[in-house]
């Protein structure tokens, strides 16, 4: 019966949710409506079964157009069994921009102090209160997504690490590769956040490169793993290049320069082939297919033309004699920089 619905306390519950809502959030009281609440004024039950009376007696009442309306409202917010009710908000700003996961807190906080009390007050007549949406179940979504990225990060990394010390039978050189994946990481994520929340390019008139409302949250989640791949790939692969060659009597000098010459042009041609295929994404109208080529292209350019030819000799070079623990190197009767074989091969 309507009697479910049509009872003061829950009109009330409805209505006194509603004004929480106005006072807390952007929405102003003409963009809730319910059976309860209806253009910003709180309905009684008295009002609601007298309007509701009004559209089934007939046309020759007075107010019979609000009444019809009123009943529209009524059958589009009230189920069949009458036992629940639809508050419906239109919210002040673009439901898909940022404002909408605070906007979305603040409600659900709200209901949650509105159930909590009603049952509280009411044991045996409890009720449900929850919030739907287009973005209801993304922020959710989002909100769980967030709540195990830093344990993501953290086993990203240190499956990495242990793979790298296993694979360079070192103890170090993983954590001075970290060096390598924190800088780059650093420097790619915060030039896109200059590129696509303080505008830096927006001046090219390029939509691309041009600000936005924010990243779209899962842009810098799918791309963690793939830049982090990215920039062990090559390091590792110079890396190995520069431990084979001090095994083989090479100082560390000599031995960086050796394999830094040796990988280079083919780090080189990676780098600049993964760069035009990424850069093609930013040709997308989509801009989260944008904001995903700019980052994969930059970590792709900054590991290739940064990282491999400046950052890891350099991070390599420090430490040479307990960098490649437990491995033993060769001290003594190294080859140098000053050997025939640079002088006349590389330089």
């Amino acid at each position: 019966s309507h009697d479910s619905v049509l009872d003061a306390d829950f009109f009330g519950l409805a209505a006194s949710v509603s004004d929480r809502i106005v006072a807390e959030t952007e929405c102003h009281r003409g963009s809730l409506a319910s059976p309860a609440w209806v253009n910003g004024t709180a309905i009684t039950p008295i009002m609601a079964r007298w309007l509701l009376q009004a559209c089934r007696s007939g046309p020759w009442l007075p107010n019979c157009d609000m009444a019809k309306i009123y009943s529209m409202l009524w059958s589009n917010s009230v189920n069949q069994q009458a036992n629940a009710m639809l508050i419906n908000i239109v919210v002040p700003f673009f439901p898909f921009g940022h404002l909408s996961h605070p906007f979305i807190s603040k409600v659900e906080r709200i209901l949650d102090d509105a159930r909590e009390a009603y049952n509280r007050a009411h044991p045996s007549r409890p009720v449900e209160l929850s919030l739907t949406g287009f973005q209801v179940g993304p922020s959710a979504i989002k909100d769980a997504v967030f709540a195990v990225y830093p344990a993501m990060v953290g086993l990203t990394l240190l499956a990495a690490f242990i793979t790298l010390g296993f694979m360079l039978k070192s103890y170090f050189v993983p954590f001075r590769l970290a060096l390598t994946i924190f800088l780059p990481l650093a420097s790619v994520f915060g030039l896109a956040v200059l590129v696509y929340q303080d505008g830096i390019l927006n001046w090219t008139g390029i939509t691309a490169i041009s600000s936005s409302d924010g990243f779209f949250w899962s842009v810098p989640i799918m791309i963690l793993t793939v830049v982090v791949g990215l920039c062990l790939d090559y390091d590792v692969f110079l890396i190995t290049r520069i431990q084979e060659h001090r095994a083989e009597g090479y100082d560390i000098q000599a031995a960086t320069c050796k394999a830094v010459c040796e990988t280079g042009p083919t780090i080189t041609a990676a780098g600049c082939i993964m760069v035009s295929v990424f850069g093609g994404l930013l040709l997308s109208d989509q801009m989260i297919m944008d904001q995903t080529g700019w980052l994969l292209s930059t970590s792709v350019v900054v590991d290739t033309f940064l990282v491999n030819t400046v950052l890891v000799p350099a991070l390599v070079s420090l430490g040479d004699q307990i960098a490649w623990q437990p491995t033993k190197m060769p001290r003594h009767n190294l080859i140098t920089l000053d050997t025939p074989e640079f002088s006349d091969s590389l330089f």
